[in-house]
């Protein structure tokens, strides 16, 4: 929409958004219009070549990992040789990376249960550590693999504390690198902050509603009662009486004795040795060269397992697509801040416009150029918004309107005394912004959500 001044001939344009003009093609607002869809058509068709490519590769049986000469991993582990399967479980437990899969783990145990040609197990830990639940399916998986009658050993490599003890403890042998650091047999839910002190001395209040007075406990903005102390405590005590149980049947030793050692300390593994944590201290290859000698394993190889991250044509689209929701999800939320500021600047959204708005219905011109926000801060916030509009649009982000809506709505504001048709310009904000009365009040329905 155009408005000229009766002063000059010099024209000042309104953005608006209308979704009909905008998939229709007929608002011609923006210069470069086409360029931005024949842009998108291109992409749009690249992205369509690479789905169609990928779906074709892997619906032959190969990934990128088979491409580069690696093995699916379907058929990675099969072997035709009676071998001793080396597991490396690397990483922290229960989060997936680039060297750990807890699925793939736990799938591999179990593939080397059932495995004819599999004759013992092997872990080999390097963990600080994990979670409660992903360790103890680790155990379980282990304890269901001995069934099979065949022997289990762990090596402890640089380090194997709290969950990679865990793990290491049902082993029928644990042998410790000399340099390894072991122990940490505890349970911790991590550390509560109360900031409620800070929040007081700031005059700041919180208010949270919930349907129990322990539902919300652990919450940072309200100290912590007696009463959810010992309930926190419980929760603790019952994972370690847990943690304790398996140390003392997987190492034959009284829940008494173990208790004495279990205080959550980190020992070395000649500490570890010495307090019958571990069995002997070695190299890698002297777990397979006893398990071999102990269990008349001589004609085996020693197969290592390691998890390598899949690079199929699948796994790459999606890392493609969390990359492009990561971007538009940064974009929105610097549009969000945009807004923010933009409704601090003078009471935007309730205050300003309707000041401004109620003024020019009853005739005081002089009130309406009072609004307290200038051209300058206006500007300059609005080239920040409209090139991120732009991409939002298209995304049909809804936030994208109601902000070009409050952008073209300031800038007739600002403009009212120029543009001297004060009844057209009335219509026009309260068609764009809901403008509806309410007693002697303004309020703009399309401001805030």
């Amino acid at each position: 929409m155009e408005h000229n001044t009766p002063e000059n001939n010099s024209q000042r344009v309104v953005y608006t958004y209308d979704p009909q003009e905008l998939h229709s093609g007929k608002s011609g607002k923006r210069k470069g219009g086409s360029s931005v869809k024949k842009g998108i058509l291109i992409i749009l068709l690249i992205a369509a070549i690479v789905v169609l490519a990928g779906v074709a590769v892997n619906l032959s049986g190969f990934s990128a990992g088979s491409l580069l000469g690696g093995k699916s991993s379907a058929d990675a582990y099969e072997f035709d040789e009676d071998y001793i399967g080396v597991l490396k479980i690397h990483g922290t437990i229960g989060e997936d990376s680039d060297e750990y899969n807890q699925a793939w783990l736990l799938n591999r145990i179990s593939q080397m249960k059932k495995d004819e040609h599999n004759k013992g197990l092997i872990i080999s830990v390097n963990t600080p550590g994990g979670s409660v639940y992903e360790s103890d399916e680790l155990y379980l998986a282990i304890e269901d693999y001995k069934t099979a009658n065949k022997p289990v050993y762990s090596y402890m490599e640089s380090m194997a504390a709290s969950g990679g003890y865990y793990i290491s403890a049902p082993c029928d042998k644990i042998i410790a690198n000399r340099n390894c650091w072991t122990g940490s047999i505890g349970v911790t839910i991590g550390t509560l902050y109360d900031i409620s002190g800070l929040l007081e001395k700031a005059g700041i209040k919180t208010v949270t509603i919930t349907s129990g007075e322990n539902k919300a406990m652990g919450s940072s903005v309200e100290p912590l009662t007696k009463e959810q102390k010992q309930i926190f405590q419980s929760l603790v005590d019952e994972a370690y009486e847990q943690f304790v149980g398996i140390v003392a049947e997987g190492r034959d030793m009284k829940i008494r004795d173990v208790k004495k050692i279990a205080d959550g300390r980190i020992y070395t593994a000649a500490q570890a040795k010495k307090i019958g944590l571990v069995d002997e201290i070695g190299l890698p290859g002297d777990a397979a060269s006893d398990m071999m000698s102990t269990y008349k394993l001589q004609g085996c190889t020693v197969k290592e397992i390691v998890y390598e991250p899949d690079f199929s044509w699948k796994s790459i689209l999606n890392m493609i697509t969390d990359a492009k929701k990561s971007e538009a999800s940064g974009e929105y939320e610097q549009l969000m801040q945009l807004n923010r500021e933009m409704i601090s600047m003078g009471a935007l959204c309730e205050n300003v416009i309707a000041m401004a708005a109620k003024s020019l219905l009853e005739g005081d011109m002089e009130l309406a150029k009072k609004v307290p926000v200038t051209d300058a801060e206006i500007d300059q916030k609005e080239r920040e918004i409209e090139s991120m509009c732009l991409k939002l649009l298209l995304q049909q982000q809804p936030v994208a309107r109601d902000l070009r809506i409050i952008s073209s709505a300031l800038k007739m504001i600002t403009d009212m005394e120029r543009i001297g048709d004060q009844s057209a310009d009335i219509a026009e904000i309260v068609t764009m912004a809901n403008i509806t009365a309410s007693d002697d009040t303004l309020h703009i329905g399309n401001m805030a959500r």
